[in-house]
């Protein structure tokens, strides 16, 4: 896997990248969550730019994991975690976590590898339990197995 300078555009976009990807396939709708935030932009890349990374990115993730593209899409934890070790600017860690959440969300299903990259960015940046359970729906699935039956309960009334 590349290593980016820390806190660069690169290393931020391919987060979400990994996020857009970590279910296996890219689908038109996290595509157009991406375009709808003008996340390449908010991130400080142009569109050759993103074209270029997303294509290294799928480079280092075959050559890493070469055989099928589904399992390839599913890094393990320990290139996510290097991945995010990258990032250590907490501006551009909530950034990075809010376009990744609307593009796992776009598709309305929280996917294994989808809540994986979530959780892990919650474990590793540090993100307290308050602002997980604040979080939109597809974080709130990564809840305390009480907190899924409190939901249930109140559903119920």
């Amino acid at each position: 896997m590349r290593r980016y300078e820390r806190d660069s555009a690169e290393a931020a976009t391919r987060v979400v990248v990994m996020a857009m990807l970590a279910d296996g396939h890219l689908s038109r709708c996290e595509i157009e969550a991406f375009a709808h935030a003008d996340a390449h932009r908010q991130l400080g890349l142009d569109s050759a730019q993103l074209r270029d990374l997303i294509s290294d990115f799928c480079d280092d993730i075959l050559q890493a994991a070469p055989g099928d593209w589904a399992q390839a899409c599913r890094s393990g934890t320990e290139s996510l975690s290097a991945m995010l070790r990258e990032i250590e600017c907490p501006t551009l860690r909530r950034k990075v976590l809010r376009i990744c959440k609307k593009v796992i969300e776009a598709d309305a299903h929280l996917a294994d590898g989808e809540a994986t990259v979530l959780a892990e960015m919650f474990a590793q940046w540090g993100i307290d339990a308050r602002a997980k359970h604040a979080a939109t729906p597809a974080a709130q699935n990564l809840s305390m197995p009480a907190r899924k039956e409190n939901r249930h309960a109140q559903l119920q009334h």
